[in-house]
């Protein structure tokens, strides 16, 4: 008798340990990834942009030239090499000469 109810309570005790171990979804899993989805939404200035095929106004053309002159500029690859510093390591002088 006492060996049955040992074997029932320790059955209940497994049972109650691994209910606490349950694969349900928490409040991690189902918020993840929605502040990154919301800020890629709120950077979307207008969203029907894609809809309408008229041509934008309001840039003249010379400005707007400037700016992809610019842009491509920027791409180019500039043969400009490292500063280059040279520390002195030697004996010093009073005078401050080596």
């Amino acid at each position: 008798m006492r060996r049955l109810l040992c074997l029932s309570a320790c059955v209940i005790a497994i049972t109650a340990l691994l209910g606490a171990c349950s694969t349900g979804t928490s409040r991690l899993h189902t918020d993840y990834g929605t502040s990154y989805r919301q800020v890629l939404v709120n950077q979307v200035l207008d969203p029907d942009a894609s809809t309408r095929l008229e041509p934008v106004y309001g840039m003249n053309g010379i400005a707007a030239e400037n700016v992809i002159d610019k842009y491509y500029k920027g791409f180019e690859e500039k043969n400009t090499t490292a500063p280059t510093f040279t520390v002195p390591i030697g004996r010093i002088t009073a005078a401050g000469q080596y």
